[in-house]
């Protein structure tokens, strides 16, 4: 998400509206690039560049980031695990657009790297039995998160499981997703008023 931010932010300074030419530069940057330079959620398929746009509401989330470093897990690891674990098979993905369901939340990295990082597996039972309808890892971990009924609800549940602890260094945060990646917007450092390069005689 930072370097497609760097992305979009060059591409206003320098007025550059081709978007095929921003997909390509981003895609050569990382596979998860071109996402972020998109509307808001999406299917994705091949390297992450071909984007089926999908109808997700806002969802309140908590999600629990385990600082402790024996519990941290490289995206390279992850990804070899999966095809250590799975084999040639690839899941299935929709072709149009679908509606949310909770039963559609799933992520394919999250059981080879609990296989592997057990100690991950609590924090998915606290947020289950903190009222989550559904709790999942994030991308490659070790976050995880849990969605909740309403935003009472997932303060509440964050509230709950700061005071009871989930083990040490765990950060237990509050959000709601947004249903568009925000815009661009013209910025100024407010010492440019006064920097000597901008001031006139």
């Amino acid at each position: 998400s930072d370097a497609a931010a760097v992305i979009r932010a060059l591409a206003r300074a320098f007025g550059i509206r081709d978007r095929a030419a921003l997909a390509e530069v981003a895609l050569r940057v990382g596979a998860d690039v071109p996402f972020f330079l998109g509307s808001g959620p999406a299917w994705a398929r091949g390297r992450g560049e071909a984007l089926t746009p999908a109808r997700v509401p806002p969802l309140h989330l908590v999600l629990l980031y385990p600082e402790d470093p024996a519990l941290a897990i490289r995206a390279g690891d992850a990804y070899r695990w999966l095809d250590e674990d799975r084999g040639p098979s690839v899941p299935a993905l929709p072709r149009r657009a679908t509606p949310y369901r909770p039963t559609l939340l799933g992520n394919d990295l999250e059981a080879p790297c609990l296989a592997r990082r057990p100690a991950l597996s609590p924090l998915l039972g606290r947020l289950v039995g903190g009222g989550a309808t559904k709790a999942i890892m994030s991308g490659s971990g070790p976050t995880v998160f849990g969605v909740f009924p309403g935003r009472a609800e997932a303060r509440g549940a964050a509230r709950a499981i700061q005071k009871e602890g989930v083990g040490p260094k765990v950060q237990v945060i509050a959000v709601r997703t947004v249903r568009r990646q925000p815009r661009v917007t013209p910025w100024r450092s407010p010492r440019s008023a006064s920097s000597p390069s901008t001031r006139t005689s």
